[in-house]
């Protein structure tokens, strides 16, 4: 699904209510689901180039929670942080306002997908492309997990709860990315 939403605050909250929906609709229950596009609105303060504060405002909390009930993050992604500049050489201003979002299902049936934004070249907005299967011939490095934390007695009882209350299914080092993303 392409994306491009409004510049208005209330189009932009009947879009996250129809993202809300279309995620729970029959037609994408248990299927991959991406969603790509402009969706003018950052999803935390951090990601505007001038934020004065890290407090949430309403907007914010209302995408947030939008892509929270939609079942949606963002895909692991290369090149810039920001997607939006306002081209000025004086007062610039950057703002990732673009995104390439997936549901659960898509992470499982296409692991290996990476999200890719460029630089602006004849737009305002960064380029972004999605890879599949990435042809980066990158060593495997081991799993480590150091014994010492075991040995701290207050380790396991401060971690087990967390650690038990969520439902994952999936491979075991998928369980612990999705717990640690949560």
């Amino acid at each position: 699904m392409i994306i491009y939403a409004s510049n208005h605050v209330d189009s932009r909250r009947e879009l996250w209510l129809e993202l809300v929906v279309l995620s729970d609709s029959n037609e994408l229950r248990g299927k991959p689901w991406i969603v790509l596009g402009d969706f003018n609105q950052v999803l935390h303060p951090t990601e505007h180039s001038k934020y004065s504060s890290v407090n949430v405002n309403r907007r914010i909390r209302e995408f947030c929670n939008c892509l929270l009930e939609a079942d949606l993050r963002d895909l692991n992604f290369r090149g810039n942080t920001y997607t939006w500049w306002n081209k000025r050489t004086a007062k610039p201003v950057a703002k990732k306002l673009d995104r390439i979002l997936v549901n659960d299902q898509w992470n499982v049936d296409f692991p290996s997908a990476v999200a890719t934004f460029g630089s602006p070249d004849f737009s305002d907005h960064a380029s972004l492309s999605v890879v599949l299967d990435p042809l980066i011939n990158r060593p495997r490095k081991s799993f480590k997990f150091y014994n010492y934390l075991l040995k701290n007695k207050e380790f396991l009882p401060l971690v087990s709860p967390l650690w038990y209350s969520f439902n994952v299914v999936g491979s075991v080092m998928f369980r612990v990315s999705q717990t640690y993303c949560t």
